[in-house]
């Protein structure tokens, strides 16, 4: 009898100790008001990864307010550094219903319905992926103002909007009104943002932006082609990713491989600002990352209608056995 309680205990232990190695851990990250990576306390935004440690094809994420209320659930294929997919969901701090949409590879893809904090509805629109996955071509179809008065219908109106001095999406940062003609952007569209301290008028031609004109505070005139540009390097992608190659010291232990994933600011100046290791290989591999980006030359900064603006950029270094 005794033999078969010793058994049974053994059994069950091993069963316990199985199934706490399988459960899966979720892993938390702390963002600041930007959503870059933070420390718990300095944050306004907080992750949750879950079964982050798992080996999976997608990974559910759950962004919270500070306050802890829900603000997105989707899924992504890298835990690391999100790029959603699938059916996503954003809320307002109220726990209302902020908008939806279909994401592939990170893109907005079919209808997005977005509400105003209300719970008013806002905007029905649809994204349509490019075969070449690089562009989206969006088509407004139905608009209301904050009085519920549609004001765009069936992809016909005038569309103006306030800016969202809290949007971390610095394109809704601007307040804009301008003709949708079929779904798209039309004729002279004029706008400006508290946050930029600037104004603008921009030109287009059946949703094609043709250029525009900001002037910021101080008068300072700026003519663009471009609606944004992103921060890179001077000397293009390839010299900077050969610089990392060339400067980076390996550590001399037999084996090591793998990716070492940070992330740094570009500063209105083009200075490469607040490194960040979100994950090394140990052996200092962290702060060898972090030196070589110290010492790396400025970039061209980002341009958003024409004006420089600090932007965020996401690296992975990989290092391979010698």
């Amino acid at each position: 009898m005794k033999n078969k309680i010793f058994l049974l205990t053994i059994i069950l232990l091993s069963s316990f100790s199985f199934s706490q190695t399988k459960k899966a851990v979720s892993q938390i990250i702390y963002l600041d008001s930007l959503w870059h990576n933070t420390t718990k306390g300095n944050h306004q935004y907080y992750r949750i990864v879950n079964e982050y440690y798992s080996d999976r094809d997608f990974y559910i994420i759950n962004d919270f307010y500070k306050s802890g209320v829900l603000q997105m659930i989707g899924k992504s294929k890298d835990k690391d550094q999100v790029r959603l997919e699938g059916q996503t969901i954003f809320y307002y701090e109220n726990g209302n219903k902020k908008s939806t949409c279909n994401y592939e590879a990170d893109k907005k893809s079919g209808k997005e319905f977005a509400w105003y904090e209300s719970g008013a509805i806002k905007l029905e629109a649809e994204h349509i992926i490019a075969e070449d996955k690089k562009t989206n071509d969006y088509r407004l179809l139905q608009f209301w103002d904050t009085n519920s008065k549609q004001t765009v219908i069936d992809g016909n109106g005038i569309y103006e909007n306030a800016e969202d001095l809290e949007a971390n999406d610095t394109s809704a940062s601007f307040s804009e009104k301008g003709e949708i003609k079929n779904g798209k952007r039309n004729g002279i569209w004029t706008g400006k943002s508290t946050k930029f301290n600037t104004t603008y008028t921009e030109s287009y031609v059946n949703g094609k932006f043709i250029n525009g004109t900001s002037t910021l505070g101080d008068y300072t005139k700026h003519h663009y082609t471009e609606l944004k540009q992103a921060a890179a390097p001077k000397n293009g992608m390839q010299d900077f990713y050969r610089y990392i190659g060339k400067q980076f010291r390996t550590p001399k232990i037999e084996g090591l491989q793998g990716k070492i994933y940070m992330t740094f600011e570009i500063d209105k100046e083009g200075n490469l600002t607040n490194p960040k290791v979100l994950r090394d290989l140990g052996y200092q591999t962290g702060e060898e990352a972090v030196r070589v980006i110290n010492a790396a030359k400025n970039w061209n900064p980002a341009r958003l209608k024409g004006i420089a603006i600090s932007s965020f950029y996401a690296l992975p270094i990989t290092i391979t056995a010698r």
